[in-house]
């Protein structure tokens, strides 16, 4: 396996910590954090792991002492892109006086694909981010043990469809995939990136109906879960909580449920699909689409349902079972 490490983000970058991730973000509490240092730290500790390595951020970032620093590297070449997507705003930040009222999801996801072309299709790719410092020794072990490079491995997994961006790695041509699905004619369907890019690789795979893509709907859910099973695989929990972000530690809700591939018993029964559901996503869709729905199912009758549900099996399993099998 060859490994190649993409370092994508701003070299001056501002937003929230885990001090202040609870609070409101306005101009007064953001950190304004200068990204070289962890920059330089990750290649001094790690670039020896790395057939190449690329900086990637936009032509408005100042890389004049990036640039001076990194002359005595010879695998590490610093490229800078144009913000073709800042005119688009994300619709919570339209008209506000937040502090991070620009679209920075698409801006990000898209300097990451474009930074693809200089790597080759054999490759690993290991994308983090400017500002954050972490054991990429680990993460390199863990996806030689798995020997699965088709998979994408992300910090965790949730079963929940919820992609963690703060690194992720997988060969280029999975990458690029997934993530054409996301730049590619783009228009914002949903505030969150972590939830949102599962949701443009459902409209890149051609799951357009509506109420697929309702954060309550069951089919969403299922969708979710198969996408991840197949596509995705989690890394170690101590490369997540010893992260270093914009200078400090990483905060974990002890609410939320995340699964490390050193403990994936529980992921793997929450995201156990019985066989007759996943035959019929496309039917549990439409008759249960949104939480909607099941208030208005409890006003008709059981045989209504079951008459319902029997010539939707027959008219659609054939077209369900298509469907699956091209995810």
């Amino acid at each position: 396996m060859k490994f190649s490490l993409l370092i994508q983000g701003p070299i001056l970058s501002i937003g929230k910590t885990s001090l202040n991730l609870k609070t409101n973000v306005t101009n007064t509490n953001v950190v304004n954090f200068s990204s070289e240092k962890y920059v330089c730290e990750n290649i001094d500790k790690y670039g020896h792991l790395f057939e190449k390595i690329i900086i990637s951020t936009w032509a408005n970032e100042n890389v004049i002492k990036l640039k001076e620093v990194m002359k005595s590297y010879e695998k590490v070449k610093i490229i800078q892109f144009d913000d073709i997507y800042k005119s688009i705003q994300q619709k919570k930040f339209k008209n506000s006086n937040q502090a991070i009222n620009i679209n920075n999801k698409l801006k990000m996801f898209n300097g990451i694909n474009n930074s693809l072309t200089y790597f080759s299709s054999n490759e690993i790719i290991i994308r983090i981010r400017t500002d954050q410092k972490l054991a990429l020794d680990i993460v390199i072990n863990e996806i030689q043990k798995y020997k699965n490079t088709n998979k994408f491995f992300l910090p965790y997994l949730t079963g929940t469809g919820y992609f963690q961006d703060f690194y992720f790695a997988a060969n280029k041509d999975l990458m690029k995939k997934f993530l054409n699905f996301y730049c590619k004619n783009y228009k914002e369907i949903e505030l969150s990136p972590h939830y949102e890019f599962f949701y443009r690789i459902f409209i890149g795979m051609n799951f357009k109906n509506k109420h697929l893509l309702a954060t309550s709907s069951i089919a969403q859910s299922i969708i979710s879960k198969i996408l991840e099973r197949r596509y995705f695989r989690a890394l170690p929990s101590n490369v997540y909580k010893n992260l270093l972000w914009r200078g400090n530690g990483i905060y974990i809700n002890p609410k939320r449920k995340l699964f490390f591939s050193d403990k994936l018993e529980d992921y793997n029964k929450i995201v156990k699909i019985n066989k007759k559901i996943r035959k019929n996503i496309f039917i549990a869709a439409y008759l249960t689409p949104t939480k909607q729905f099941l208030n208005f199912k409890k006003n008709i009758s059981i045989i209504h349902l079951i008459i319902v549900w029997f010539f939707t099996i027959t008219r659609l399993s054939k077209f369900n079972h298509y469907i699956l099998s091209k995810i």
